[in-house]
């Protein structure tokens, strides 16, 4: 997956959802961090995310109103524990638009 923007109204709480087409994801628990910047801590980011396995391919992530409650430019990273073996699957800049 890599490296991805992601841009959402400030305010909104989309259903994010996330495919990997080599699969994989069942038996997978998965973290979505917002975070101030890339350096920040997973530990201490804005908000820790639970996704939802929803097939081999697919997860999904409801984005919740701490992470969009102002305009700006944030960090996130979606990481994926299997087997106890953690792997960053997507990241990158989040963008909460001011509409």
């Amino acid at each position: 997956m890599g490296r991805k923007a992601i841009q959402i109204p400030q305010g909104d709480q989309p259903l994010l959802t996330f495919d990997v087409p080599s699969g994989g994801v069942t038996g997978s628990t998965i973290a979505f961090f917002a975070k101030v910047n890339e350096a920040q801590a997973d530990g201490s980011a804005i908000a820790n995310i639970a996704g939802v396995v929803v097939n081999d391919t697919q997860f999904t992530v409801q984005i919740s109103s701490a992470v969009t409650p102002n305009a700006g430019i944030l960090f996130y990273k979606v990481v994926l524990t299997k087997s106890s073996k953690p792997v960053t699957r997507q990241w990158g800049p989040l963008e909460i638009v001011d509409v």
